[in-house]
Parts: C-alpha cells; structure tokens; sequence
C-alpha cells in the first residue's frame, strides 16, 4: 500500500471511516488505496481497449481496435470481429453502445486508398448496428471521423466525430455541432453535454433543438472525456503540458471551472454509477466516493476506458490491449 496526500478530514472509504491527517498547503491528506487485478484477455489484442460497458453484473462487453470482446467467466474472450470488404482498408472500432445483447450501435474510422494512387487514402466513417450475430453497415451522412455513440433509448441516438449525427425514426440526420467531439454525456433527450478533443476545446450543450457552446478550456489543453454524478454536478477530463493537474473541471450547476483535487495525471475516462460512486482514470485511476476523489495504488497501466458496474466493481481497459478490476480498498 502506498500513501498519496491528498484529502482532508473525516473520510469514509468502503465502508470505513477514516480520519487523514496532516493537511498540506492544498488541503491534502494521506489516503491509503487498493489495487487493480489484471484480468486474462486475448494475447494478440495488441492495441487499446477503447470502451467497456456492462448489461448487467456479469455481461461484460469491450472494444478494442476490430475486436467485440465479451466477459466469460474470469476471462474476457473475442466475440467478433468485423471484417472489411476491402482488403486494403484501414478500420476499427471508435465507440459503441449496447441496449441488449441483441443491439448495439458500433461507430468508427476507415480509411480507403486513394484511387488516384500516391499511397494516399480517403477518410470515412462507418456506423455499424449489431444483432447479436452479426454487423450491418448503416447508411448515414458520412463523416472524416466518428469515435462515440450515445443511445437515450432504442429511438434516440448519437454519433460524434467530426460534428454530430442523431438517430431517430430509423434514419440518421445531422445535426450542427462543428466541432470534433471526443465524448458526450446525456441526463436525458433533451439535456445533452459534449467535449471536443482540441486544444482550446469546448463544452457543448443540448437543449433539445440545438447545440450551443458553453465553455472553452486553457488554450494548452484540451478535453478526453465528461460525465455527470448527478443533474447539476458534471465533471470533464483533460489532457494537459504539465503533471501536477488540475486536469479536470467542474460544472456545479452554474458554470465549469477547476475541479478543487489536483489530479497528477491526465484524465481520459469517467463513470459514475448513482451520485456517490464512480471512477476517473488516465494516466492515474482515483474512486469517487462519499464526495471525494482518492486516487488508487498505480497499476503501471495508461487506463482509456472505465466502466463502474457497482460499488467496489469497476472495469478499465489499457492502452495495451489490458484490462483490470478493480474489487475496493484494502
């Protein structure tokens, strides 16, 4: 176990109840944090797994590079892969978002040679609905990118890349968001949030007709990731030049500014699950509960997804094809 100053106070961790003491000048207090288990995934993954998300306690799904991997068991196995009917194409999975075992919506690049020679290549997106068997390549406007999906239900959906798409009555339709959006968060169909992943990046709002921009980061910066804990309580990750943080905000209903824990590493990922319980990780992982970040013993992973299934049950996917569990505090 490892110490890291960083709260203040009477704590509750797991359960217990924890006094830190020895406040530094940032208000930072020892906090003693768990580890992470290396759970078996396939060998010859070999690139990021980019999403994860649970159906249920123990239906597992992830994403990584053209690989749908499900959780059987204690491992996590390749379900599917997609294959392109161009041999000399370039694809993967951006994004996806299951509603069953039986639907998903998968989002991603590809890049097609250029036909007029030159070693050039086109850039497409590709939106891809699954049936549980199999994928189908769904018509759309066709975008450069698409990385993320977000489903409200089975009649409302989004796609973000470069720019936005929604889903309704069977079709897709743009809609004017110009930007290049790297995640989205929705309290509901008409309360939408999304971050774009340039420097100088933005927040964006929907309000059920249109996307308007309501903040803009450090000209340095530039976001990876946002989620709410609860209406009114959002949070958004960035990447910056510097170790040492803040690199997140927070949106307290009113407006988005630093987040007060320094965060020493980038964060690209977060969930929550309710308003007491979740995740951020990065170049670090931290668990929020009881109102507090406390960051967890390093795993010596760069984490680009996490997935909160319950309290003391989260789910992170590496930048090296890995995934790990963590199970709470010891």
């Amino acid at each position: 176990m490892k110490k890291i100053l960083r709260y203040c106070g009477l704590v509750t961790l797991g359960g217990a109840a924890l006094y830190l003491p020895n406040c530094d000048d940032d208000g930072g207090r020892e906090a003693y944090t768990g580890p992470w288990k290396k759970v078996k995934t396939p060998s010859d993954i070999g690139v990021s797994v980019g999403e994860i998300q649970f159906l249920s306690k123990t239906d597992g799904w992830a994403i990584a590079g053209k690989n749908l991997l499900k959780l059987k068991g204690k491992e996590w196995v390749i379900h599917k892969k997609i294959l392109h009917p161009d041999p000399l194409a370039d694809y993967g999975f951006g994004g996806f978002h299951m509603l069953s075992e039986r639907e998903g919506w998968f989002v991603g690049p590809e890049w097609l040679p250029d036909p007029r020679g030159g070693g050039r290549t086109i850039s497409h997106s590709t939106i891809w609905r699954f049936d549980g068997d199999k994928f189908t390549a769904v018509k759309h406007p066709d975008k450069e990118w698409l990385g993320t999906v977000w489903f409200n239900n089975a009649d409302d959906g989004w796609a973000f890349g470069h720019g936005a798409l929604h889903y309704s009555n069977g079709e897709w339709k743009e809609v004017e968001l110009k930007d290049t959006v790297v995640d989205c968060f929705f309290l509901g169909g008409d309360d939408g949030w999304a971050v774009s992943g340039v420097p100088g990046g933005s927040i964006w709002r929907w309000d059920g007709v249109t996307w308007s921009r309501v903040f803009n980061c450090g000209s340095f910066e530039y976001f990876g990731c946002i989620a709410f804990d609860k209406p009114g309580s959002g949070w958004a990750g960035i990447f910056g030049p510097w170790t040492g943080g803040p690199h997140m905000y927070r949106y307290d209903g009113k407006r988005w500014d630093y987040s007060r824990e320094k965060f020493e590493q980038d964060v690209i990922a977060i969930d929550f699950i309710g308003t007491d319980y979740g995740a951020a990780v990065g170049g670090e992982a931290s668990i929020f509960e009881d109102g507090i970040w406390v960051p967890t013993e390093d795993p010596k992973a760069v984490f680009w997804s996490v997935e909160c299934v319950g309290p003391n049950d989260i789910w992170a996917g590496s930048d090296a094809g890995e995934i790990y569990h963590f199970t709470g505090f010891n």
